[in-house]
Formats: structure tokens, sequence, C-alpha cells
């Protein structure tokens, strides 16, 4: 992995079991606006929820920095967290093929995780 943020983010993720997690590096991009994508899947807008607030924890201990801003947790169908260069992005599934983020950054290197815990 990349560096801490990812990590945090990413374990964040991995402790409320969130499905088809994909770390998107922008740096090779030449105009990208962030360095870091991570996005990631739930059924529930319970889930979805739990998965922003353990992001928010689990960066906020491992990194000490907290969210330039939180979007979506009203209808939690997609939480959007701001971190300056790297974005997280929880949504449901219908959301994620709707919008097709991952492919909208089909340049970027991609790491796929696995949903094994």
């Amino acid at each position: 992995m990349k560096n801490e943020l990812v990590e945090a983010i990413v374990e964040g993720m991995r402790n409320v079991k969130a499905n088809d997690i994909t770390w998107l590096d922008l740096t090779d991009i030449e105009q990208r606006a962030l360095d870091d994508m991570v996005l990631c899947s739930a059924n529930t807008a319970v889930q979805i929820r739990a998965l922003a607030e353990e992001v928010e924890a689990e960066v906020k201990k491992q990194c000490h920095v907290s969210p330039i801003a939180v979007h979506g947790l009203d209808n939690a169908q997609w939480v959007a967290i701001d971190y300056g260069h790297a974005m997280v992005h929880v949504m449901t599934p219908e959301a994620r093929t709707f919008y097709d983020i991952d492919s909208l950054w089909g340049d970027a290197k991609t790491t796929h995780y696995t949903d094994e815990f």
C-alpha cells in the first residue's frame, strides 16, 4: 500500500466488512485534483453510516487527521469523505454501478481488495 492514510482508510472499511474495496492511485495522472480515491460498497444505510464513522475513527487514530468535509450522511446512499489529497466514497452497489466512478478514472493504478476478513 502507498501510504499511511490509504492504509487507515482500508482498515476502517475492513473493520465494518465493506464490500468491493478499491483504491485508485491517481498520482500518475497529470490533470488530477487529488492523489488517492478509495471506494467501497455496503448494502444498507446503517452499514454505510457505520463505515463512514469507522473510516473517520481509524484515520483519526492512525494519522491524527480529520476530514475536511463529509457529505451524504443524511440519505446514506453515497457518503463522500474528503481528506484533501484523498477522497473516500462509501456507496450502495446500485449507486456505485450508476455513477461508475471506478471507470471514470480508468487511467489510475487500481488495487482491489478481497472481501475476506
